[in-house]
């Protein structure tokens, strides 16, 4: 092996710090999903609450309908991600990582939605969405040695615990609090870091 195909520790290391560089800007640059699904969920989850203790003040309108902006938040995730897909160059190692969590993210979530809808109620699965919104949260900000998310992953873990302990109607707020220091908070801060080293 030739001397120039050699890497030294110091540029392996370069090249990772590369890699990460790289995975925390396309999240800036991507970080228009994670906000859509942050207000979705933050939105959908106080206004279910506020429906809940206006009660009959509603008539004949539901409060979990408001649910169905997820439907919205769907289909505008999927034609910007199409959008997206056109104009994106090859992936690295760690935003393939970070994909991946995220994939094994929604096989969960479509797991526990259809465990609430045929067996056990949104009620009691609320505290497991929670949590499961924490894991990849959690991942992704390691893989790209960002606190923010780090922090969010672990609060979701206290916020899933926590809500074991409430009723209904108040596990909607835990849900709001866990998106808001989880997604909004982070996707913000992360924008406005890749933001100012863009100028």
């Amino acid at each position: 092996m030739s001397e120039q195909n050699i890497v030294s520790p110091l540029q392996s290391l370069q090249i990772i710090e590369e890699m990460i560089q790289k995975a925390k800007a396309n999240f800036a640059d991507n970080g228009f999903v994670y906000l859509l699904w942050g207000y979705t969920i933050f939105t959908c989850s106080m206004l279910h609450f506020i429906g809940i203790k206006l009660g009959d003040a509603l008539g004949s309108i539901k409060p979990y309908w408001v649910w169905n902006l997820v439907i919205v938040a769907n289909i505008i995730h999927t034609v910007y991600q199409l959008k997206r897909t056109k104009k994106q160059q090859a992936k690295s190692f760690a935003e393939e990582l970070i994909a991946m969590f995220w994939l094994c993210f929604l096989a969960g979530m479509i797991i526990i939605s259809v465990a609430a809808f045929t067996k056990f109620g949104w009620a009691s699965v609320y505290p497991f969405l929670i949590m499961l919104y924490g894991t990849p949260t959690f991942l992704s900000g390691y893989v790209m040695k960002f606190k923010p998310l780090i922090f969010g992953g672990i609060f979701c873990w206290l916020m899933a615990l926590v809500a074991l302990f409430f009723d209904n109607a108040f596990l909607l707020l835990c849900v709001s609090l866990a998106v808001l220091v989880a997604w909004i908070i982070p996707g913000h801060l992360l924008q406005q870091q890749y933001s100012k080293k863009a100028v």
